[in-house]
């Protein structure tokens, strides 16, 4: 299968989420799945491999070599929907919100959506009175689903269908 893994934010540096791209990339690529990173900026490839040091050349489409915000960063992403639509991915998962209207199936990780103080937008206005810790939410209509990637990370397998 073809995969694509997105992330809006820099791709350079050890936090959770990149962290979590970069092993899921790698054990997709395990099981001799083609996968391709497309990550919103990556200031340095050294220090990329120094920092979360892949064990695997992973395939990266960096949009910038610095941080884009507003019209840069519209621009940008549209030119990667250009570029994933092209390549034809089975499936892309986006971590973090990247809302681009893609032919493939997506699905949309949600990191760190649990019941939080800080989190009131989320846990009050998106979920009601708290926010599923384990969350999928499967759209039909947009040909994707939302999970935690907490649930990745356990190992639960959830349904396309």
């Amino acid at each position: 299968m073809r995969f694509v893994l997105t992330r809006r934010e820099a791709l350079g540096s050890p936090d959770g989420v990149n962290i979590f791209i970069v092993a899921l990339a790698q054990a997709l690529s395990d099981l001799e799945h083609e996968v391709r990173l497309v990550v919103g900026s990556l200031e340095s490839h050294a220090e990329y491999r120094r920092l979360l040091a892949p064990r695997l050349d992973l395939s990266i489409l960096a949009l910038s070599r610095t941080r884009l915000t507003g019209l840069a960063s519209a621009a940008a992403w549209l030119r990667a929907k250009w570029a994933i639509d092209r390549f034809g991915p089975d499936l892309v998962i986006h971590s973090e919100a990247v809302p681009l209207p893609l032919r493939s199936a997506t699905v949309q990780i949600v990191h760190d959506l649990g019941l939080a103080v800080g989190y009131s937008r989320l846990s009050g206005g998106l979920f009601g009175a708290s926010a599923p810790s384990a969350a999928t939410m499967w759209s039909p209509r947009r040909r994707s689903f939302v999970t935690n990637s907490s649930a990745i990370l356990r190992g639960r397998r959830t349904s396309l269908s």
